[in-house]
């Protein structure tokens, strides 16, 4: 059983669930149960809900100057993200059909994230294909994502731990 959510700001989402009908008869055609929402808070028992799936999947489909200049998310979105990160990372795939820095930026914590680029048909199908196992990931990030993680979080994990002190001897 799985949750499709699609994150998208309020004054789109009714379009944006519409446009992931190919992701949801895809799943479909695999046997899948799919149930297919715009945003999840954790307001309106998000989390609660949640635990009645095995998958959740969250789909971003963000793009600079739309439906404003940047690619920061508000209200809905961002409470949509901040539920996700509560969930079991175990249990969230992040797919972005947009801006290929979300996982890292939105949900840093998450196991399973795959960048598609573009919401066609086409592409959505073959997330699906990928996600199944019918393909495989063949592809590699035309951004440096590597680089954004450490701008992100310039120590390494080892770093994060206390250094040994280091005592010099006096002669």
């Amino acid at each position: 059983r799985l949750l499709l959510v699609v994150v998208a700001p309020a004054s789109l989402a009714e379009g944006r669930l519409r446009s992931f009908a190919p992701t949801v008869g895809a799943l479909e055609a695999r046997g899948f149960q799919v149930d297919l929402r715009a945003n999840l808070s954790f307001y309106d028992g998000g989390v609660r809900e949640s635990e009645a799936y095995d998958r959740i999947l969250f789909a971003f489909d963000r793009h600079t100057h739309e439906p404003i200049g940047t690619l920061q998310l508000y209200e809905t979105e961002a409470l949509t993200v901040y539920t996700a990160n509560s969930l079991p990372p175990e249990k969230v795939i992040s797919i972005s059909y947009g801006d290929p820095y979300v996982h890292d930026v939105m949900l840093p914590g998450v196991e399973t994230a795959i960048n598609a680029y573009s919401d066609c048909p086409a592409t959505q199908e073959a997330v699906v294909r990928a996600l199944v196992g019918e393909i495989g990931f063949p592809g590699r990030s035309p951004v440096d994502l590597e680089g954004l993680r450490r701008k992100l979080d310039p120590q390494p994990p080892s770093a994060h731990r206390a250094a040994p002190s280091r005592r010099r001897s006096r002669r």
